[in-house]
């Protein structure tokens, strides 16, 4: 059975995320020594992205063992703003000290 989280706010929802990203990442890095992370392009996960990138979980994330994949892309130049690319680098990648592997199409 699918279990279903009803969050207040888009605060709430995407501490409830990053909490959850950490938990996978962990069990993901004991099992198989990497996270892998297929991200989502749009608005809808930038306030997430933001989130990871901030000094409440930028030092909690194991970036070294993580692995980013880009799902979906607009076909734009990467400098575009509405690259979803370019929106990763500049709500997470950037704000990270030692970001990890990124990889787009």
């Amino acid at each position: 059975m699918t279990t279903m989280y009803i969050h207040p706010d888009i605060p709430t929802l995407t501490d409830a995320v990053a909490q959850r990203w950490l938990t996978l990442a962990e069990q993901a890095i004991a099992e198989r020594g990497r996270f892998t992370v297929a991200l989502s392009g749009g608005r809808t996960p930038r306030a997430l992205y933001s989130l990871l990138a901030s000094p409440k979980w930028c030092e909690r994330i194991p970036w070294a063992e993580t692995e980013l994949y880009l799902g979906d892309e607009r076909c734009v130049p990467a400098d575009h703003a509405d690259s979803n690319a370019l929106m990763v680098r500049t709500t997470l990648l950037k704000q990270l000290e030692q970001p990890p592997l990124f990889f787009t199409m």
